[in-house]
């Protein structure tokens, strides 16, 4: 016999969830109608400026590249159902991944076979916690909440997921008591670097002077980096400022736009290195993020706007495996 107060609980969640899902199903059509109104917008502006035969050879190209895209997707689609579909009456058989490929020790210090099969899990293994963050899970569900339980009804929800919550069971452990002990004691070697590889996947040790002397090698290299004498972020974010307040003031830019392209507290970008192991000899590579930086929201908006422009181009080329 099912216990009525978790007969409840199964009911809320499961509200809970018929109200995502359908909010995620009103913000992209939403998306849709917006992107299918701006298209029709570009196509009116195109055909009353460029000359009627180039027009219909940029449509030409754009229906292809469409067509192009679509036909891959459903190909795609498919044979992932059919993978799918097979895996349902023939479980295919995994095979553990070779140490010896995703495990690459160029440092001095030898490895131990627990702690060469705990870097195997790859850098972006996370091991489950110990506990449930609640707090966490409370405060991304709260932005929601409103539009989870319309009518009144926010204060219950929140009750019963806080309840569910206290008396959740924490997860498994996915590493055994031998691995946490080997990433203690990776951790506590601090002349070694563990770093990803450029290619290939594979996460690669290093002693620390060797890998600092790789990257001191690129970053000397005048011709491709320089020397600042101040950080940047502040007078950049300034002058961005000005630039956005400009076409606000001018009307080409709306106030929520305005407001979305504009950074408080803007962070400068920072480079890591990942390793080159397939280089003889071996070499680093530096990658730059730029996310929280000054220009970083605007980079985005504008690959919104120019990619509808990029996909009518006969030159370009859609994303493939080969």
């Amino acid at each position: 016999m099912t216990h009525p107060d978790w007969s409840h609980r199964y009911s809320s969640l499961h509200l809970a969830s018929r109200k995502l899902l359908t909010e995620r199903i009103r913000h992209h059509r939403k998306i849709k109608a917006t992107s299918t109104s701006a298209i029709n917008d570009l196509h009116t502006s195109l055909s009353s400026t460029l000359d009627p035969e180039l027009f219909s050879s940029l449509r030409t190209a754009q229906t292809t590249a469409n067509n192009k895209l679509d036909t891959s997707t459903k190909t795609g689609h498919i044979k992932k159902l059919q993978e799918l579909t097979a895996s349902g009456t023939k479980r295919k058989k995994t095979t553990a991944p070779t140490i010896n490929n995703t495990v690459v020790n160029l440092s001095k210090k030898q490895l131990t076979n627990q702690q060469v099969s705990t870097l195997a899990k790859g850098l972006k293994f996370a091991p489950t916690s110990p506990k449930i963050n609640s707090d966490m899970f409370i405060a991304n569900i709260e932005k929601g909440l409103q539009q989870l339980a319309p009518g009144g009804k926010v204060d219950f929800l929140r009750h019963q997921i806080t309840s569910i919550l206290h008396k959740a069971q924490p997860q498994k452990p996915n590493i055994t008591p031998a691995e946490k002990q080997a990433i203690r004691q990776l951790k506590q070697h601090p002349d070694i670097v563990i770093a990803p590889a450029d290619k290939g996947r594979a996460t690669v040790v290093l002693d620390k002077d060797h890998f600092h002397s790789m990257v001191d090698n690129l970053l000397d290299d005048t011709s491709t980096y320089q020397m600042m004498k101040r950080d940047p972020t502040t007078k950049l974010n300034r002058q961005h400022k000005a630039t956005l307040k400009t076409l606000h003031d001018k009307y080409e830019l709306s106030t929520d736009l305005y407001r979305k392209l504009t950074v408080s507290h803007p962070q400068p970008p920072y480079a890591r290195a990942t390793v080159k192991i397939h280089k003889n000899p071996v070499k680093t590579r530096l990658l730059v993020c730029s996310r929280d930086t000054v220009f970083y929201s605007t980079a985005q908006h504008l690959t919104q706007v120019l990619s509808p422009l990029a996909a009518a181009s006969i030159s370009q080329e859609i994303n493939s495996s080969s």
